[in-house]
């Protein structure tokens, strides 16, 4: 999935949560857990380990756009 970094809007929050929500919250496909709380995940993770969360942000979204359907 090519993506300019640097216009597109949904990098890196939204492939980030949506990363999360793929390993974490998918039970069939329904993807359970919501953006906003797969957000909130991200954002504690990143302060409890001393990470900017910005650059979590921005690994996890590297990681969904390497494979973005978690095959």
């Amino acid at each position: 999935m090519p993506t300019n970094k640097e216009t597109d809007s949904r990098y890196p929050y939204t492939y980030a949560c949506d990363y999360l929500r793929m390993k974490i919250g998918n039970d069939y496909d329904k993807g359970i857990i919501s953006r906003s709380a797969a957000s909130q995940a991200r954002s504690i993770i990143a302060e409890t380990i001393g990470f900017d969360d910005r650059e979590l942000a921005c690994k996890l979204a590297d990681r969904y756009l390497e494979n973005p359907f978690g095959k």
